[in-house]
């Protein structure tokens, strides 16, 4: 049981710091496993649709076996990440998507970190200057 000290840190997790951790992408699958592991991960509903369309894309180019597509799946399916639904709104995901030049999906993220006030994990670079223009701490990535 944790006390009040040990507490894990509350982060949006995107899709890109995802699969940065899963691929290592950059190198970083050590340093991120273990700060995906100590903080309690937060998501907006299409965070399951994105990564399990690039494990999809990278097994249908041949970049990974089915049997290696399969585990990461799995082990997906494991990770704890809180799925929030339904809470954004249109107008809100479309004003910070301009507003930032990112896509409606990155601004979705955006639009959780700043609405639960929760720092964000991203490999992206676009979504980490809209964060910090918009004063939401990165966790990871800066």
């Amino acid at each position: 049981m944790m006390d009040e000290s040990e507490q894990a840190v509350q982060v949006v997790l995107d899709a890109s710091g995802t699969l940065a951790w899963l691929f290592n992408e950059g190198g970083c699958q050590a340093e991120l496993a273990q700060l995906l592991k100590a903080s309690q991960l937060t998501a907006p509903d299409i965070w399951s649709l994105e990564v399990t369309n690039a494990v999809l894309k990278r097994l249908r180019q041949r970049r990974l076996s089915q049997e290696t597509a399969d585990q990461i799946i799995v082990l997906l399916g494991r990770t704890r990440v809180s799925i929030e639904t339904g809470r954004s709104s249109i107008p809100d995901i479309y004003q910070l998507a301009r507003k930032h030049q990112l896509s409606s999906y990155d601004a979705a993220y955006l639009d959780l970190a700043l609405r639960t006030r929760r720092p964000l994990i991203t490999a992206d670079r676009n979504l980490r200057d809209a964060a910090s223009r918009e004063r939401v701490p990165l966790c990871w990535g800066s």
